[in-house]
């Protein structure tokens, strides 16, 4: 019996069928390695983020060695970002790494691919100025959002050049003083301003706030609803930061409430607080 078992024992040498019939494993190794690897692009993308106030929407990120250098002249860079001090500029590294292992998994055609069924809008961009990203790349990834029938939210700080200008039809301009926000709009931009949180308390009940220059600009949502305990809609929900949509409304752009890092993660209460005394002070009798 032993003798019957060892002349079925398995030769040490393959066949010169299993020489020309190569595995699975292998051949899906060669199927990758003859796919060439993307063009070195400005933004990453991803399908959905765990970000709970902007959705489940597909996002970009400015590539880490460059993302640094495009917010330079930010306003908010480098003391109030909220994210170059916070988790963001975390996980941009962890990406980096993922990046370098799979650069096609970071294409905005593997984002679109990927969504939330709910997704309605595309975010630019996560950390970075997308100005970073070339006229040609931007061009593309507006015609690819555009084909996949989601809107797009948009920002950039860098407003102030010239060669930017271009970009108004589909990018908000980031400002924090009504100067600039009035400089950003006498330029054809539509603005999203940074306020103090005391200032978007008492705008509340107008539902906008009035710069100096007479411009109006409606709060966010997200944050009013927030500061009313009641659901707060987040920008998937409620979409008007599409550059878009601003422009066709009667305001001149949006404010949001100052929520960078140097607060100490206090925003809200701060918020809550100047919101009660808003509200304490103008229900008092006169």
């Amino acid at each position: 019996m032993l003798k019957f078992f060892r002349g079925f024992a398995p030769t040490p040498h393959p066949s010169p069928l299993e020489q020309t019939v190569p595995t699975f494993a292998a051949a899906a190794r060669r199927m990758l390695d003859d796919i060439p690897d993307p063009p070195p692009l400005a933004l990453w993308w991803r399908p959905t983020t765990k970000n709970t106030k902007t959705g489940q929407i597909p996002t970009a990120f400015v590539r880490r060695d460059i993302a640094r250098e495009s917010c330079k002249g930010c306003p908010h860079e480098p003391r109030s970002c909220y994210a170059w001090r916070g988790q963001m500029s975390k996980g941009l590294a962890s990406m980096e790494k993922a990046h370098a292992r799979n650069p096609h998994r970071y294409t905005l055609a593997a984002a679109l691919a990927g969504r939330t069924w709910a997704a309605r809008y595309a975010r630019m961009t996560a950390i970075g100025d997308l100005t970073a990203a070339p006229p040609d790349e931007l061009r593309a990834a507006f015609q690819a959002i555009d084909e996949a029938g989601l809107g797009l939210l948009a920002y950039s700080s860098r407003w102030m050049h010239k060669a930017h200008d271009w970009l108004r039809p589909r990018v908000i301009a980031s400002t924090i003083t009504d100067g600039a926000t009035r400089r950003a709009i006498e330029r054809g931009w539509v603005v999203a301003q940074t306020i103090h949180a005391n200032t978007f308390a008492e705008s509340m009940d107008a539902g906008h706030y009035t710069t100096r220059d007479g411009f109006k600009l409606k709060l966010c949502d997200n944050m009013t609803a927030t500061l009313n305990t009641e659901r707060a809609p987040t920008c998937n929900d409620c979409g008007f930061c599409d550059a878009r949509t601003i422009h066709a409304s009667p305001f001149d752009g949006v404010a949001f409430p100052e929520h960078g890092p140097h607060q100490g993660g206090k925003v809200w209460t701060r918020l809550v607080k100047a919101a009660r005394h808003a509200f304490t002070t103008r229900s008092k009798p006169q």
